[in-house]
């Protein structure tokens, strides 16, 4: 799958950006731009209508998925997101967005995009940025070694 022209798009928090005084990329912008094509850009510092659609879809996860749901496992966790995010992803309209699913959108911007796009899986990002370390790299109190 070519990402050539893809980007994440984050706010400004430390956790994408590390310290606002930093003079070089973070670790999570350096992640995302080692896989080829991808890009990573923040919004405008104090641009929080940026955010409005990552909002309401956190808000909708929560009411729809976390309030609802009970979990055993963590295998049952991630069956059941899996189910959530394939329903919200192709089934799910949005009055908001035109009573359009989020396929729908990113379909009619771009056809060519393959359907599996809204297939794919939750991550835990923690066990993914573990298996991005070497085993020699060692940090310090309080300090993540760097991938």
């Amino acid at each position: 799958m070519k990402l050539s022209g893809c980007r994440f798009q984050t706010d400004n928090g430390s956790e994408f950006v590390g310290s606002w005084q930093a003079k070089a990329d973070s670790a999570f912008t350096r992640a995302v731009q080692s896989v080829p094509g991808l890009q990573h850009l923040t919004i405008p510092p104090g641009a929080h209508t940026y955010q409005s659609d990552v909002e309401t879809v956190h808000r909708l996860i929560e009411d729809e998925f976390y309030e609802v749901e009970t979990f055993q496992s963590r295998e049952d966790f991630f069956a059941k997101a899996a189910t959530y995010l394939l329903w919200f992803n192709v089934a799910r309209k949005n009055s908001y967005k035109g009573h359009r699913t989020p396929w729908q959108i990113i379909h009619k911007r771009d056809p060519n995009i393959k359907p599996q796009i809204a297939t794919l899986p939750p991550i835990m990002l923690d066990e993914f940025y573990r298996n991005m370390m070497t085993s020699n790299t060692k940090g310090g109190y309080d300090v993540v070694p760097y991938p």
